[in-house]
């Protein structure tokens, strides 16, 4: 990925009496995303098999529909401010993740423009991988953000006012 682009996210989706505004992490926390790993989102779970010893092959359950997996998503980001100022803006955006989530257990709903993609149901994992570069009076924080989405099979289309989900599968 080129660029500099940001990523929007809502929590509580489908709590419809008072639904979440989305939130741009470049305006609310002043982050930009640098680099996003997108794995195999159509990666199908294990079927069932038997191999027996007295028999070639093996005996397998074929389903009508196969199941996709679960997977992580990581979000390289980055942010320029004063010196000392960068940690404490990491903290707020951790916070973020983790207070105030709805009690549907919808979890967060990602949306990434630059991919015209999102994915619902999913939640922070965690950050790692923190740098800091300094550069006369400023400082560039960078570091990876981690999420785990456990729904792949529905595309969202989401907007600062609103989402619109499709099943894919």
């Amino acid at each position: 990925m080129n660029g500099l682009h940001s990523l929007l996210l809502q929590k509580g989706l489908h709590d419809t009496s008072s639904p979440a505004q989305a939130v741009d992490l470049v305006d609310q926390f002043g982050f930009v995303c640098t680099d996003i790993s997108f794995p195999n989102v159509t990666e199908t779970k294990d079927i069932t098999t038997t191999d027996w010893k007295d028999q070639d092959g093996e005996d397998v359950y074929i389903p009508e529909r196969h199941c996709v997996k679960a997977f992580d998503l990581e979000v390289k980001v980055a942010c320029t401010c004063i010196v000392g100022k960068s940690t404490s803006m990491l903290e707020t955006l951790q916070r973020w993740f983790c207070e105030g989530l709805p009690q549907s257990g919808d979890g967060l709903t990602l949306w990434l423009p630059l991919y015209v993609r999102g994915f619902k149901r999913c939640y922070f994992k965690g950050s790692s991988d923190v740098e800091y570069t300094f550069m006369d009076e400023s400082e560039v924080l960078e570091c990876t953000l981690k999420f785990r989405v456990c729904d792949p099979t529905y595309l969202v289309e989401l907007k600062k006012e609103s989402a619109t989900i499709y099943r894919l599968m």
